[in-house]
């Protein structure tokens, strides 16, 4: 169903929406992978984390961002990092006021992250990611 969904989704050009309720209603169902209701916590989540990256995401529109953020979290779930589209883009949303790096950069850099055997590694990889995006 979540990849019937992705597909109906990205079949159609998401530059033909704006950042309105028709294209948050999408990033929120692609995302949990089931059709939420507007007053759900899937398309609250959605909605806030748009809106965060259209203001601090200038170079690009929040549809790009949303899409690459598809992109980063398929890439993620293939290492076995439960990660939505939603999930991207709230990182992006949290790191983005932190650095000068592109919202772009921050969502390749995110998209690296791997599973690790220990709390150590993966905590020594966030860092490592945090020190990335400072400079």
């Amino acid at each position: 169903m979540k990849k019937l969904l992705t597909i109906l989704a990205l079949s159609i050009p998401l530059s033909t929406f704006a950042v309105d309720a028709e294209f948050t209603q999408k990033v929120a169902d692609i995302s949990v992978g089931y059709v939420v209701e507007r007053d759900s916590l899937p398309y609250k989540r959605a909605k806030t984390a748009l809106e965060n990256v259209e203001k601090l995401c200038l170079e690009q529109t929040a549809e790009k961002t949303a899409n690459q953020s598809e992109a980063a979290s398929q890439v993620l779930r293939k290492h076995n990092i439960s990660a939505n589209i939603i999930d991207v883009l709230e990182v992006v949303a949290t790191l983005k006021p932190q650095t000068q790096q592109s919202c772009q950069d921050i969502i390749t850099q995110y998209a690296q992250l791997r599973e690790n055997a220990t709390h150590t590694d993966a905590t020594v990889q966030l860092n490592a990611l945090y020190k990335t995006l400072k400079k």
